[in-house]
């Protein structure tokens, strides 16, 4: 929170920081957990569920969805971000939405349990992101809201492992299931608002033992930029400043580098590595494992040292580095140990990013008053790389093969760590 960073950081003793910061993050770690877990597993069943309902025409089906999906995110995202930006700002208060959207969501995850035509899939995404958006912008302006920037580091690390464990135990879930998946899809979908319910829980006691002076004043300087200028002229929607949109270029560059590879995993095992089916299989999920373990380590290390050393860009800009570093042995020998190397490298970049940027992305927030739309739209720089990205792999692989890909996964994370030295108002 820029706007009160320096009247906040000296009311901070060591042993209420340390408390805080871990109450805070067991609410956000929840509420992350609460809807990876169905995200993860249902992300599977779709996939099952698109074959038994469209047969051949099972890739078509779910690329459908997912897109269309991902725009629906993205759309609501900052639609919801308005809306929840004043009921705080009116109300003092985002509660509605985030328990709105996590119902609407787990009804549209139980929902496509009865769904038995491809119209009816891509409507279930559809409701199913329109949810997901309300809850988890509004979940991340909370954490704008109350956390004390000294605590961010730490507190984003937390929401960071509780979606890097719900991944994994809804993909366990999901690949367990996916033989029954009107059963998957129930037994997932109701995590989503008992997440939130218990996350809001916590924050709503947590929200005592923040100072009063933090809310009141920061209420304040809400609607003081909310109410028009003495000359009568209205408020600029004009989004951000230089700071604001370098950030969002980092992210997305960097989402987009990690995803064009991690996505083509299986494709890489067997005609790159030219592994066997049943071969590749079983490195793709050993890899997955590695990758998932390395960044659990250092979301843990991360979080903590970018508060202790007040520093944000060096963290993110250096996790681009080392996803860009992660491809050298894929390109120099291809092999399963450079695979494994490769995932262990890009795992402990992830880790490193998940647990520090979503801190920089408050700390870059320009306005008090819209801190769920400013959030939103960085949102998007992670939604649309997950949908270009296959597309812009299967480009490369096609033209230069998959060493290609891999250069072309270096460059684009150099890149998206060089947006870092365009940030320039924050450390």
């Amino acid at each position: 929170m820029p706007v009160i960073q320096s009247d906040v950081e000296p009311r901070l003793t060591a042993r209420p920081e340390r408390k805080l910061a871990t109450r805070f993050g067991l609410a956000f770690f929840i509420s992350q957990l609460g809807w990876a877990i169905p995200g993860s597993a249902s992300g599977i069943l779709l996939q099952q569920l698109s074959a038994d309902v469209a047969g051949d025409e099972k890739v078509l089906v779910y690329a459908t969805a997912g897109t269309i999906g991902a725009i629906v995110s993205s759309l609501a995202a900052v639609l919801w971000g308005l809306l929840s930006d004043r009921l705080h700002l009116r109300y003092g208060t985002r509660v509605p939405l985030i328990i709105g959207g996590s119902i609407l969501a787990g009804l549209s995850i139980a929902g496509t349990a009865f769904v038995d035509s491809p119209t009816g899939i891509i409507l279930a995404v559809a409701l199913y992101q329109l949810g997901l958006g309300a809850m988890t912008g509004s979940f991340s302006a909370v954490m704008a809201d109350y956390v004390d920037s000294a605590l961010l580091g730490r507190v984003s690390a937390a929401a960071g492992m509780g979606v890097l464990l719900g991944q994994m135990i809804g993909g366990v879930v999901g690949g367990a299931l996916v033989e029954n998946v009107q059963l998957g899809f129930l037994i997932v979908s109701w995590t989503l608002p008992a997440g939130a319910l218990i996350a809001v829980s916590l924050l709503r006691r947590l929200r005592n033992q923040v100072p009063a002076s933090v809310i009141s004043d920061e209420l304040q300087l809400a609607a003081a930029s909310e109410a028009p200028a003495s000359t009568g002229r209205r408020r600029s929607w004009i989004i951000g400043d230089a700071s604001f949109w370098w950030i969002f270029a980092g992210r997305a560059l960097f989402f987009l580098a990690l995803y064009m590879a991690t996505q083509y995993m299986l494709f890489i095992a067997t005609d790159y590595l030219g592994l066997a089916t049943a071969d590749a299989g079983r490195v793709v999920g050993g890899v997955s494992i590695v990758f998932a373990l390395a960044a659990a380590v250092f979301i843990v290390i991360a979080g903590p040292l970018s508060d202790r050393f007040k520093r944000r860009k060096p963290f993110v800009g250096g996790a681009s580095v080392v996803l860009a570093i992660a491809v050298i042995p894929m390109l120099a020998a291809p092999s399963v140990q450079s695979l494994v190397l490769f995932m262990v490298l890009a795992g402990a970049g992830f880790g490193v990013y998940i647990a520090v940027d979503q801190a920089l992305m408050i700390d870059a927030l320009p306005s008090t008053s819209s801190k769920a739309r400013d959030l939103g739209i960085l949102g998007i720089a992670t939604t649309l790389p997950g949908v270009f990205a296959p597309a812009a792999a299967g480009i490369v692989v096609t033209l230069i093969g998959y060493s290609g890909l891999f250069a072309a996964v270096g460059v684009i994370a150099l890149i998206a760590g060089a947006c870092m030295l365009g940030v320039r108002r924050l450390r």
